[in-house]
């Protein structure tokens, strides 16, 4: 297994009274979406503006699942789903990283990234983590990033610095497909028990000790 190293989005309604006791939120389902509707001044026309709490860690799973082993972390996120309180753990599928994950970040105390790493990354089936920071000059003229520069725009933009850790797993095929080679399949359980580990001593670690 590989090593590494070890080193909220606020509730926000539009117009409320600064103090808003918790116990005059109601959770219910609305449309597919959760969201607090008991309160003098939250109506059904303004629940776009409410923002849920994020939880401490966020985990990106990226890579588009229509390209065989580019699907392998959309996989591991299917695994990794109940396997933490959606309290503590959030989870996020995307086919690849945009700039507007960057206000996605500034709520979270730690973030790892998940994805398929080219061949050309090592030999097929190698896994690798790694704690990650954002890079001293960025650049976001392209609308798909590398993980240390949607750190650096989250900085840059927010002045937000959660740890991050990037876990890779080598991939074989990229080919149209939406499975998994053999020896990517074998190694997906190295995967997610590598992200699990990740998850699990950032859940240890203290909260106030994340820079943010």
């Amino acid at each position: 297994m590989a090593k590494f190293s070890t080193k909220s989005r606020a509730s926000r309604l539009s117009g409320c009274p600064k103090a808003l006791s918790s116990r005059a939120l109601k959770i219910v389902r609305v449309e597919r979406a959760i969201f607090a509707v008991e309160g003098p001044c939250v109506s059904r026309a303004g629940l776009s503006s409410f923002e849920h709490t994020m939880p401490r860690i966020l985990i990106v799973a990226y890579g588009n699942p229509l390209r065989s082993d580019d699907g392998l972390a959309s996989r591991a996120a299917g695994l990794l789903e109940r396997k933490f309180p959606s309290a503590d753990v959030e989870i996020l599928r995307l086919h690849q990283l945009t700039p507007e994950l960057a206000e996605t970040l500034r709520h979270a105390e730690a973030v790892i990234f998940v994805d398929a790493a080219a061949r050309g990354a090592g030999a097929a089936g190698d896994l690798r983590c790694a704690e990650i920071s954002a890079p001293s000059q960025i650049s976001a003229s392209t609308h798909h990033l590398i993980p240390e520069a949607v750190l650096g725009l989250s900085q840059q933009l927010y002045k937000a610095t959660p740890r991050a850790f990037s876990v890779t797993l080598v991939g074989e095929s990229f080919d149209h497909g939406e499975s998994l080679s053999p020896r990517i399949s074998a190694a997906l359980p190295q995967l997610v028990a590598q992200i699990e580990e990740v998850v699990q001593q950032l859940l240890k670690a203290d909260p106030s000790s994340s820079h943010r």
